[in-house]
């Protein structure tokens, strides 16, 4: 679906363009906000791994301490084949572990290489723990300080792991304090109980018991063991009150703290005989009670990141949903916005539009109703008329003239004005006006040679022009335009006065092609003169004025004297100049008010305002006159002619025209026998 906003307007937009100039910021929002989700579930991915790397690594320091723990027995008393088999297991996993740890850590180390060179410092030092038990015995602990030194490090790396990850924010310090503070008092109390575990290690091999440096390093252990535990405690609860730790419950420090009391009481204080195996074994429940403590740790921060993982996932999923509602939302809020605002445009546009098209039809309303109105005139003064009329509603706003042609075809002169001022002259030469001098450009097109022209009264003050109108290198007129500021603009104005014009070109085309039809309808051909038909027309009209105004009319019949003779003598061409030389003889004798008539052949009829005395005395010198006149027709002498005619007086003798020319007729018929060349009253009753 293509939606266009805004046809006309200079910006227009489609749905497709709204959708790209979104999407441009979405895109940039949606790239960021993938790439906050990315490192979320890195960091989230990372502390998984890390608490991976910590179960490990605490999983092969409790080896470390099980090895530690059967160190002393193992090395520096007397061994029994149990203590060795013991050793040599707790060797063996420990081993293992770190190898295991070592896998971890490696595959977290390719990716932070901080934590490579304390990784390889602990690996060379790996062969050592197969050793452990060599050259123990200088040491009253055996290879305790070595294991602990060993377990240090694997300390080390983890802390290394955890300041080198990049864990959430808001969950890094909590795992930091839970990871690294703890952790390292978990270390010093696993020591203490190491030392307390190892010297109280069961044997049949020492029945003196504890010797004085037992009893020192024993006592020693018990002190810094108290001071521990109750830095642990603190801490626990500390987490438990700020992080909601429930796991991490100091109460489970309390076996521990009757195991140091136990060594204190029975073994320190009074130096007495003990069970040692219970002793032994109730330093190992001390060890699983931390252990514990370290596991729970461990549980709760596990709980802890899947939590913050899955309220960070719900933050997500929810910022992209958010997002995705918001670009939704633009885009179709942007789309309404445009649809709205091009709705409104179209709306105008087509508003314009039919106001303009109202106009238009108007236009050429007013211009088909000049059509007809120019069409229906009769004569060229006529079309005048109506054609100034008509412009001055046509052309609303502008004020303008209409120029002819004179009779001579020299000049101009101006039949038709409408406006609020006449400033064309009111007759002027045709060459004045240099429209016409450049009748063969387009009539439509502006000249600027029209501020030339010399045909105003009075300069125009604003924009004008002259339009010729021709037809056929014809000069029909001139149109002369002067246009307002408040009314149509030129241009405008100029086409509908183009239009117009070519209307009345077209009228007055028509006109003067009916006015020639009818002349030459009414006219003889050969002779110039009225005919026949033209005759029977008029002759009502003569009639009535005649009655009307009391004057008689004298209808007089012609024929030329032995015409037969003329073509059989000299050819029907000397007739045809016969015929020419008495009409225009007729013409030229009579008045103007006169008319003269062919019949056909050589019988002509003269419409006289006399009576019959009048019109006898007439015709008689029209007789004399051209009987005198010599005609020569071709190589042949020169000869004489004369006509004989008949005058009848209406309404004195009638009113019908037939009947009239046959009374005429008769008087003619007497005159031609009577000899012919002369001219009788026709003799009717009254």
């Amino acid at each position: 679906m293509k939606v266009t906003w805004g046809a006309a307007s200079p910006f227009r937009t489609n749905t497709a363009t709204v959708i790209l100039l979104l999407s441009v910021p979405f895109v940039v929002m949606t790239w960021l906000l993938t790439s906050a989700i990315l490192k979320h579930e890195h960091q989230f991915s990372e502390a998984k791994q890390v608490l991976a790397l910590f179960r490990s690594g605490l999983a092969a320091i409790d080896s470390l301490e099980e090895m530690r723990g059967l160190s002393r027995p193992a090395n520096l008393l007397s061994p029994q084949p149990e203590v060795s088999a013991r050793y040599d297991a707790a060797q063996k996993q420990a081993q293992q572990r770190m190898q295991q740890f070592f896998a971890l850590t490696h595959q977290f180390a390719r990716q932070k290489p901080s934590v490579s060179e304390p990784l390889q410092r602990l690996e060379e030092a790996l062969p050592r723990l197969e050793d452990a038990g060599s050259g123990a015995g200088s040491s009253l602990l055996g290879p305790l300080e070595f294991i602990s030194q060993f377990m240090d490090e694997t300390y080390g790396i983890l802390a290394n792991v955890l300041y080198a990850s990049t864990l959430p924010e808001g969950e890094k310090s909590r795992s930091a304090e839970m990871l690294l503070i703890i952790p390292d008092t978990l270390r010093q109390v696993h020591l203490e109980l190491g030392i307390m575990n190892t010297i109280t290690f069961p044997t049949t091999m020492n029945p003196n018991g504890l010797s004085a440096a037992d009893i020192t390093y024993l006592d020693e252990a018990i002190g810094n063991l108290g001071m521990l535990l109750d830095t642990l405690g603190h801490q626990l609860q500390s987490i438990k009150q700020h992080s909601g730790v429930g796991a991490a419950n100091p109460a489970k420090l309390d076996e521990v703290r009757d195991y140091q009391d136990r060594i204190e009481k029975d073994f320190v204080l009074t130096h007495v005989q003990w069970d040692w195996e219970r002793a032994y074994k109730d330093g190992h429940k001390a060890h699983d009670v931390i252990n514990s403590i370290t596991s729970s740790m461990l549980d709760s921060i596990q709980t802890s990141v899947q939590s913050a993982q899955a309220r960070q996932r719900e933050i997500d999923f929810a910022s992209i949903t958010g997002l995705l509602l918001l670009y939704a939302a633009l885009v179709y809020f942007s789309i309404l916005f445009f649809r709205a605002r091009d709705a409104a445009l179209h709306s105008r546009e087509m508003a314009k539009e039919l106001a303009e098209r109202k106009r238009r039809e108007n236009e050429l309303r007013q211009l088909n109703q000049l059509s007809e109105l120019l069409m229906a005139c009769h004569s060229c003064a006529e079309a005048y008329e109506v054609f100034g009329r008509s412009a001055a509603a046509l052309l609303a706003g502008s004020r303008g003239a209409l120029a002819v042609p004179t009779a001579d075809g020299e000049k101009l002169h101006t039949v038709a004005e409408w406006g609020d001022a006449s400033r064309l002259a009111a007759i002027f030469p045709i060459h004045s006006c240099q429209a016409l001098q450049h009748s063969l450009s387009p009539p439509t097109a502006a000249k600027e040679s029209t501020a030339a022209c010399e045909h105003f009264q009075s300069p125009p003050q604003g924009r004008h022009d002259c339009l010729p109108l021709v037809m056929q290198e014809n000069v029909l007129g001139s149109l002369w335009l002067e246009c307002d500021d408040n009314g149509l603009g030129m241009e405008e104005c100029v086409q509908l006065a183009t239009s117009a014009g070519e209307t009345l070109k077209l009228a007055l085309t028509n006109i003067k092609l009916r006015e020639a039809l009818h002349e030459q309808a009414i006219r003889d051909v050969l002779t110039g003169l009225y005919n026949r038909r033209y005759l029977h027309d008029i002759f009502a009209r003569e009639l009535a004025q005649a009655c009307r105004t009391s004057q008689p009319i004298a209808l007089v019949l012609i024929d030329i004297d032995h015409f037969k003779q003329v073509n059989d003598r000299y050819g029907h061409e000397a007739g045809d100049q016969a015929l020419k030389a008495l009409a225009e003889h007729l013409r030229y004798g009579l008045r103007a008010s006169d008319l003269c008539f062919r019949l056909g052949g050589e019988e002509f009829v003269l419409l006289l305002h006399a009576d019959e005395a009048g019109a006898l005395k007439c015709v008689n010198n029209l007789r004399m006159n051209f009987h005198e006149r010599r005609f020569t027709f071709g190589e042949h002498p020169s000869c004489q002619l004369s006509f004989s005619a008949g005058i009848v007086e209406a309404p004195l003798s009638g009113d019908r025209l037939e009947e009239l020319l046959h009374l005429a007729d008769t008087a003619l018929y007497r005159a031609k026998a009577e000899g012919r060349n002369r001219v009788l009253l026709a003799m009717a009753e009254v």
